[in-house]
């Protein structure tokens, strides 16, 4: 009897060193991209928006539906990834004080500028260098879909903040770029920041851990900090916006190609507007609350 139990407490402390060595061993993340590889991300965005003007509440639902398509075209002589990038799918439901709205990107309408928007969005393909360690550089297509939808002044103002390639690169770096520049163990922290002045002067700071590690997946967990502090003009109104926002949530990312499997982050906003009120010329401030939450699957073609 006493020989069972010495085995089996032999037994125990031996998984437990086991997983003890396995948690203290330390990982390079990073991709590990094949040409010719294909990859859809399958976003879904909800948002509780609320908003008080002169007194009103304002309570938004809106329910998002983004699909877009990742491809390696080539593997480049310094190690960089070439992808072309397009969306495929963009549906949008909203419900304002009860009342719904609804677009997608096949409305043929001629008759609804917001329509207009998605369908030209739909026809958004550019290609770009990705690192191993999600860095986006030599973006190209930006100027020559904005010049494409140049007549429709209304889509280009949606995405008039990413005219400049630079500015493009810095936020879609953060779907790719959270891998640490250095070994991580599990428990592990790590940190970057960007800075978009032409992006509403969006200042993010991204604090990321590794909380767990097998052969397969790496989890990462997101913590974030973002700050907004920007004038804005809409339709000829001046406003000056202040936003402060976190995100957090996680990431398990695939051992084998570096790409995430899926993700879940919420993303929390408090937003407050400022502006001059047309009636009175008194300023006026509109306070909002954004909360967000924002889930995404990849597929792997």
């Amino acid at each position: 009897m006493k020989k069972t139990n010495i085995k089996v407490i032999l037994l125990v402390l031996g998984i437990m060193l086991a997983f003890d060595s396995y948690a203290k061993k330390t990982v390079h993340l990073k991709m590990n991209l094949k040409k010719g590889a294909s990859y859809e991300f399958v976003n879904k965005i909800t948002s509780n928006i609320n908003q008080s003007v002169m007194g009103q509440e304002i309570k938004m639902i809106q329910n998002m539906d983004l699909i877009y398509t990742c491809k390696v075209e080539d593997v480049l002589s310094n190690g960089n990834y070439s992808i072309s990038y397009s969306i495929t799918t963009l549906d949008m439901n909203m419900n304002v004080n009860g009342q719904n709205i609804s677009f997608n990107s096949t409305d043929d309408s001629e008759d609804n500028p917001i329509a207009a928007i998605f369908k030209e969005l739909s026809d958004f393909k550019i290609s770009f260098e990705l690192s191993p360690l999600g860095k986006v550089t030599n973006v190209n297509g930006i100027a020559a879909y904005l010049q494409k939808i140049n007549a429709n002044q209304l889509t280009k103002e949606s995405l008039g903040q990413f005219t400049d390639d630079k500015t493009f690169a810095q936020y879609i770096s953060q779907s790719y770029g959270f891998f640490p520049n250095k070994d991580v163990a599990v428990g592990e922290s790590w940190s970057s920041s960007v800075t978009m002045p032409s992006l509403m002067n969006m200042d993010i700071v991204l604090n990321y851990k590794l909380n767990e590690l097998n052969k397969n997946k790496a989890v990462i967990g997101v913590n974030s900090e973002i700050n907004i502090n920007s004038p804005i003009e809409k339709g000829g109104i001046k406003m000056d916006l202040l936003a402060k926002g976190t995100q957090k949530g996680s990431m398990h990312v695939n051992r084998k190609d570096g790409f995430i499997n899926d993700s879940s982050i919420e993303q929390l906003f408090d937003i407050k507007m400022t502006m001059d009120n047309p009636q009175n010329g008194e300023k006026l401030e509109i306070p909002m609350t954004v909360n967000t939450k924002v889930e995404v699957v990849v597929n792997r073609k």
